[in-house]
């Protein structure tokens, strides 16, 4: 789904990392293409590695790809405590239209902040949230437990 228009929104994203020695660029240029896959993939959950799903596979495979949260509009279920929206990327949810809105979102966003050194898909889901006051480009919730809540 416009692969190339997204390729080249991504030139101008700037991910050059700490030092400025873009050590990292390719790791971060995936970060933004995840968002895209999701959409090319039909959408569904998409996770980090590092969170582990606390319901049981029944209830997963309830709501997979045929019931969404929020009936299939983009749904962010982690946030920084405290900060009313600003999301992590860590588990999201939509359906294939939401995840190609907010994958163009997301990489526009990075591209209007040239003057940094480093422009995360992270960093440009919390700018979002100035645009979200009233929760109509993205559906938020907080429902990931930190790690050092449940494994310290």
């Amino acid at each position: 789904p416009r692969y190339n228009e997204f390729v080249k929104t991504l030139e101008n994203v700037p991910l050059m990392g700490r030092g400025g020695l873009g050590l990292n660029i390719f790791y971060n240029q995936l970060c933004y293409y995840r968002w895209l896959a999701m959409a090319a993939a039909g959408g569904g959950y998409m996770s980090d590695y590092d969170v582990f799903p606390l319901r049981t596979s029944e209830e997963y495979t309830k709501h997979n790809n045929t019931f969404l949260p929020n009936d299939g509009f983009f749904t962010v279920h982690s946030i920084v405590p405290g900060s009313n929206g600003s999301g992590i990327p860590c588990l999201m949810s939509g359906n294939t239209e939401e995840w190609e809105k907010m994958a163009f979102k997301i990489v526009e966003n990075g591209a209007a902040h040239p003057k940094e050194r480093m422009w995360s898909d992270m960093f440009a889901l919390m700018d979002l949230r100035h645009q979200n006051l009233q929760k109509e480009l993205f559906h938020w919730e907080d429902n990931v437990i930190p790690g050092q809540d449940v494994l310290l």
